[in-house]
Formats: structure tokens, sequence, C-alpha cells
């Protein structure tokens, strides 16, 4: 019997493979996580000040006022040199929401994946390997949970710093300089995580502009920044440098918290591996096997960032969830596809299902990590929905609003808008400020520990008589200013 020969690429017409699924994926996870962010702001379930800054700064620009601070005087750049982010506004001026910003996080945290997964292939020679890397940097806990959190720069940051890493790997030098600049600005404190790829090349005995280049772009641009945090741009940017917030267990100047180091290295220690700092590294380690990573010098990008979340004295860093450990999980992603390459090595003719298994393994310890982000409460309607919900039709567009801050990104569209803890306890207080907004909306079922700002502005509001209640109803109190 003679058997008709199949034309080339037959056998698997029809079958999905790697590249196409993992392009799949990117897109779900794209569409589920912004619908889950969609849901959790809509139901007034998360704290939006961060979410605020950036979409009443978006909000006012296109009134004509360029990327104003909602809650001190300056604008967005005095932050942070947040410059990518601004490329959304030809699409914002088309999609006026704060909603708008949530899809480009969620967008720009997804296709991240991409050159990290096309990265995992060509280290791995392994295109199913790379799909479950692929997946599991989707995953990932400090990653994922970032699609439901609030607004911030560092994951506009992530897809040019994965393209830094792959162009590096490919050993493409000008694509690579464009992704770390890309990458550095969407925020300046990039710079330290770029600045390392000079120090890799180093232990790799790459050519001088491989570790010339990044150290001096990442410095010159650091110091750049710092001085127009400092002198040019008016913004809280400033004083995170000058007043050390990050670091004030060891001084409130550069000076001081270089002194410390030096004479008290033990305290410094100490302060490092503290329980709450173990317990850090144990959730954020978990799905990477926990030293698998530091098999490879790749490690060495992440360094500056796991540093200084271990050495910082704000617990903000800690906190997985948080945009403070993005970047540093990415980078160490990377280092594993390194590592796994090591590992299933020493395995021989077993070596493609080692990095297979070494994939899955990392993708079901990441969903394991949902433990460490995910609530179902976030997304449950509160008991006061409905008032609040009433509260957003009442406030004309045109008033101004003191809110609570579940419910400030609904508002930011307004004119001016506001917090009562920003006003009476936040760093940059000013409760004279009151008399700035037409409205006043307070929650008393919010038990955020932000509500506090509430008691001082009840007070204050309480006693004044100029203002008249438009309803109250289930604990939520609407207050209109009289003429």
């Amino acid at each position: 019997m003679t058997r008709t020969p199949e034309k080339p690429g037959a056998a698997g017409a029809g079958r999905i493979g790697p590249d196409t699924l993992m392009k799949i994926l990117i897109v779900v996870v794209m569409l589920a996580g912004f619908s889950l962010a969609c849901v959790k702001y809509s139901r007034f379930n998360g704290d939006t000040n961060d979410v605020t800054v950036y979409s009443y700064a978006f909000a006012q620009t296109m009134h004509g006022h360029f990327f104003p601070l909602y809650n001190l005087p300056g604008h967005l750049l005095g932050n942070h040199l947040t410059f990518i982010i601004m490329a959304w506004l030809p699409i914002y001026a088309l999609w006026r929401s704060f909603y708008s910003l949530m899809f480009f996080q969620s967008l720009m945290l997804t296709v991240a994946a991409w050159p990290f997964y096309l990265l995992a292939r060509d280290i791995l020679k392994n295109k199913w390997a790379a799909l479950g890397f692929g997946a599991a940097f989707l995953l990932f806990p400090t990653i994922v949970s970032q699609h439901v959190n609030q607004i911030h720069d560092d994951q506009f940051a992530l897809p040019f710093l994965m393209g830094a890493f792959l162009y590096f790997w490919r050993d493409k030098f000008r694509p690579f300089v464009v992704m770390i600049v890309l990458a550095c600005l969407a925020k300046e404190t990039v710079t330290i995580t770029t600045a390392m790829f000079g120090l890799y090349a180093l232990c790799l005995r790459r050519d001088w502009k491989w570790v010339v280049t990044p150290l001096a772009f990442s410095i010159g641009y650091f110091l750049l920044a710092m001085k127009l945090l400092t002198a040019v741009f008016a913004g809280a940017g400033g004083s995170l440098y000058t007043g050390m917030d990050y670091l004030s267990a060891y001084g409130h100047s550069p000076g001081e918290v270089l002194h410390t180091f030096l004479t008290r290295p033990g305290f410094v220690l100490e302060l490092t591996f503290a329980a709450p700092k173990l317990e850090y590294l144990a959730k954020l380690f978990l799905p990477l096997l926990y030293v698998a990573p530091f098999l490879s010098v790749a490690v060495i990008v992440s360094l500056p960032n796991l540093l200084l979340n271990l050495i910082g004295s704000n617990s903000a860093l800690l906190v997985i969830p948080w945009h403070y450990n993005i970047l540093v999980a990415a980078s160490l992603l990377v280092a594993m596809v390194f590592s796994t390459r090591r590992i299933a090595g020493w395995c021989g003719a077993k070596r493609e299902a080692v990095a297979i298994g070494l994939s899955v393994a990392c993708l079901g310890l990441s969903i394991v990590g949902f433990n460490f982000w995910y609530s179902a409460a976030s997304w449950e309607a509160l008991p006061e929905q409905a008032q609040l919900a009433r509260a957003l039709r009442e406030v004309p567009r045109t008033a101004t609003i003191i809110a609570s801050t579940p419910m400030l990104a609904q508002f930011s569209d307004r004119p001016k808008v506001n917090s009562a803890y920003s006003i009476y306890m936040g760093k940059f207080k000013n409760p004279a400020d009151l008399a700035n907004y037409q409205y006043v909306l307070l929650d008393g079922q919010w038990r955020n520990y932000e509500a506090l700002g509430q008691i001082p502005l009840w007070e204050t509001v309480r006693t004044s008589q100029v203002y008249r209640v438009v309803f109250s109803e289930n604990n939520v109190l609407l207050l209109e200013r009289t003429p």
C-alpha cells in the first residue's frame, strides 16, 4: 500500500501553537484585569487617591491646564517624571474617564509579557517552557495585582524593561538603548534598574559600549531628574529625595542616612532582616522557588530595587500588591529563566522536561500567590452603594467637592476635588482650603484609616452653619455650601 506524502506543515495544521496561545493569554488577562478594576472602582471598593492624581491631571489638561495636581500646587511631573503616560493623552481625549487610564495600565502590564516570552523562548529553546513562564509573568502576584491597584508609574516602564532584556540578550545595541531610555521616561527611579545593565554587561565581558552606555545614561538622567524635581517642577517628588521619606529610620537628609549606614551597620542589618522583611521575601520569592534566580548573573539587575525595599523604613515597600515590587519581580523572573536553562543543562537528555517542569511550577506558585492580593470583598457592593451613586449624580460636573478617597476618582473630572484626609491630616494639610469647595460628601460607613479625616471635617461643617443638607441616607451625607 502506497502512502500519500503529506504537505509540509500539514501535521500541525489546525493546532494552536505556543506563540498564538501566548498572544491569546495576553489579551485574556488584559481584559480580565481591566474588568476587575472596573467592577472594583465602580463599587467604590478601593482607595483612589493616586488614581485621582492622574485622572484629575488628564481631565484638567482637556480644559487647558497642564497636568495639575488635585491636592497641592504643581503638576504631575512634579511628583515623578512620568513622560510615558502622557502618550495616552490622544486616547484620553476620545475616552475621557479614569477607566481609560486603568485600561492603559492593564494594556502595558500585559503587553510586557510578549518580549519576556520571546526572551524565554530564545533562552530555553523550548516554546512550551517559554509559554509556562509567560503565563507565570502575567499571573505573578506583584504584576497581576496591579490591574486592580491604583495607577502608578512603574507599570508603564515594564514593557520597555522587558524589551531591554530581550535586545540585550539578542545583542542588538540600538534597540536596547531605545528601550532603556523609554523605561526611564516612565519614572526617574527606573534608572537604578537600567544602570545595572552596565554591570551585567561587565560581568559578561561585553564590549565597552554595553557597559558604559546604560551606566552613563542612567546616572546622567537621574541627576537631571533630581534637578528638575527639586528646582523646576512643583510637586511632592522633590521632598521624596531631599527629605528621605522612605529611609526616615536612618535620618532625615541624605547626609544623615549615609552617616547611619557607615557608623551603625548592625542597626541597618537589624532593620533589613526584621520579621516583616523576611515575610515579604517569603511571599516575593515563593513563585521563584526561593533560590532559583540567584543561579544566574542576570539577578544583578534586580538587586538595587530589592535592596531598597529591604533597607527602607516605609512599610509600603513590603506590600506585595503595591507597585513598589513590580519591576523587581519582573527582573527576578528574567533571572529565573536563565537559571532554568542552567538547571536544565545539568539534566542532560531530560533538559526539556525539566525546563517545562520548572515553568509549570513557577506558574502554579504564582497562582497560589493570588492569596497575597485577591479578596472577594473588593468586588462586593457596599451597603451604601446606592447612596454613593446618588451623590455622584447630584453633584454637578461644574462643581467642586470634598469626598472620601474610595469615591474621589469618580469626581476627578470636576474643576476641583479633594479628600478630608488631605485637607485636615495629610502631609500638605490646609484646613482653610475648605472654603474653596461647594460640596462635601461624608460616608459614615467607610472605615479606612483615611476616614479619620472625616471627623474634623464634620465638626467644621456642623458648626459653620453655611452648608445645607442635600440628602442624608444610610449614613451618607451630602452637603452643599450656601451662597
